[in-house]
């Protein structure tokens, strides 16, 4: 396992690392010496680290910067000479609306990854999960979705269908895709689908609070979010109060998508996303992700 970001990374991956199967190691992506060593020992890249960011707006020079380092990374993996690369990426990159850019940034600066990486010498395959739930979140990134539902006073968006997948079953389509997959093609790990209103309601009774009884219009939840972006340009802080790309994820992020394809061709198995949902919750509030205030009791 290759980590980018340095040992303190694994942390939330205690309970299941150190692991006799598993070797980890660290590497800048910016150290391409080093990185051409440790692909010399690999037959096959799983590539799960292209950023995610909070902040929409005023990102054009970040997301350039990374867009011109996976390229070089992608060129480093093809002369390698592994003979697959499975690149992670996300369902929003297949919804129409996203594909025709009518995102804030996260949707598209994916999309063009994802073509990238398709378009490159390396011998590709994609994976798009939905929106993962379950243990060991290290950013936290779902995890600081559950941080808002359990907190913000209003539903937003609470019939939007969704889709939510158990982290574990899309781990394992990973490598199913990556064992099994055709170069080229990309497969949608889905979960069950439900609406924005019921995932809140869930959550909401798992942390032992009332469902919101005032439900925040689209535009007024845009325009909040638009402005503290906009604060946060002007401030310098990194994490907006209610980010853009939670409301282009759940808009785009797996609405009317399906898993067909990955299991007839891979094997795959969505597994029970509403158990995961539970697992999650536990797990966030006893790594200090979510208040330990709330009632975590069966």
């Amino acid at each position: 396992m290759l980590q980018s970001s340095g040992p303190a990374a694994f942390r939330n991956l205690v309970d299941i690392l150190p692991h006799e199967a598993v070797e980890t190691v660290t590497c800048d992506l910016a150290d391409h010496d080093r990185l051409r060593e440790l692909l010399i020992r690999s037959q096959s890249v799983i590539y799960a680290a292209f950023p995610y960011h909070a902040q929409s707006l005023g990102q054009a020079r970040v997301f350039r910067g990374e867009l011109r380092s996976l390229a070089a990374t992608l060129t480093i993996i093809a002369a390698s000479g592994v003979s697959r690369l499975l690149f992670v990426s996300a369902s929003g990159t297949c919804a129409p609306a996203a594909r025709a850019s009518q995102s804030w940034g996260h949707l598209r600066q994916k999309i063009a990854a994802e073509d990238m990486v398709l378009c490159s010498p390396c011998r590709a395959i994609v994976v798009n999960p939905t929106m993962c739930v379950g243990q060991h979140d290290t950013k936290p990134s779902t995890g600081e979705f559950f941080r808002f539902i359990a907190r913000f006073p209003f539903l937003v968006l609470p019939s939007h269908e969704i889709n939510i997948v158990d982290v574990e079953a899309a781990a394992l389509g990973t490598v199913l895709a990556l064992e099994q997959g055709q170069v080229g093609e990309r497969y949608v790990l889905s979960g069950a689908t439900t609406t924005m209103g019921a995932l809140t309601r869930h959550i909401r009774y798992l942390a032992g609070r009332s469902r919101p009884i005032i439900t925040m219009p689209r535009w007024l939840a845009v325009a909040a979010a638009y402005g503290l972006e906009l604060a946060n340009l002007i401030i310098r802080r990194a994490r907006p109060a209610i980010p853009l790309v939670g409301i282009e994820l759940i808009q785009n992020g797996s609405r009317g998508v399906g898993c067909d394809k990955a299991m007839r061709e891979i094997g795959y198995f969505p597994g029970d996303s509403w158990a995961a949902v539970d697992r999650a919750f536990h797990w966030y509030v006893a790594h200090g992700i979510l208040p330990a205030n709330v009632d975590t009791s069966d």
